[in-house]
C-alpha cells in the first residue's frame, strides 16, 4: 500500500487501541478480531486472528470437549454457530439471556454449523447457552452491535 496505512481493529473491546496495528488484546472470552489496514488511496486489505482465553472459572469450562466457535463478534443481524467434537444434535438448542437474565432468543440446533439470520437483538452484551435435553453444555457472552 501508499504510505500513509491506518488500521482499525473490530471489536474494539478489550484492546488497547482499535487503531494501532500493534494493539494489546485482552478479552475476558474468546473472540475473533477483524484487521482493517486501508492506505492513502483508499485501498484495503482485512484478517481475522482469533485470540483464545483459556477459561479461569468452572461456570466458563462446562464442557471442554465441544468446540463452539460464534462469529462475526460483534454480531449484527446473522450469527455463524459452528459446533465440532459433539455428534448428537437432538434437543440441541442455543439461547440469548440479556443482562438482566431474561431469555430473548432460542433457536434449535439441528446440525454442526448453523446460520442465524436477521437476529433482532439491542445493541448490548448477551449471555449464551448451548442447551441439550435440559442441561448446560456450553455458555459465554456475545457483544451485539
Amino acid at each position: 500500500g501508499i504510505p500513509p496505512i491506518t488500521y482499525l481493529w473490530s471489536p474494539a473491546m478489550g484492546l488497547t487501541d482499535p487503531t494501532n496495528v500493534y494493539t494489546w488484546a485482552k478479552p475476558d472470552t474468546t473472540t475473533f478480531y477483524y484487521l482493517l489496514a486501508t492506505d492513502s488511496i483508499g485501498c484495503q486489505g482485512g484478517d481475522i486472528f482469533k485470540v483464545y482465553v483459556y477459561p479461569t472459572g468452572i461456570n466458563n469450562l462446562v464442557n471442554n470437549q465441544i468446540k463452539l466457535e460464534l462469529y462475526p463478534v460483534p454480531i449484527n443481524d446473522r450469527l455463524t454457530i459452528n459446533i465440532e467434537n459433539h455428534e448428537d444434535f437432538s434437543d440441541l438448542w442455543f439461547e440469548f439471556y440479556n443482562i438482566l437474565g431474561h431469555l430473548v432468543n432460542q433457536t434449535n440446533i439441528t446440525s454442526k454449523r448453523t446460520e442465524l439470520i436477521g437476529i433482532e437483538l439491542e445493541k448490548s452484551v448477551y449471555f449464551y447457552r448451548l442447551v441439550q435435553s435440559g442441561k448446560i453444555i456450553s455458555q459465554g457472552k456475545l457483544m451485539v452491535d
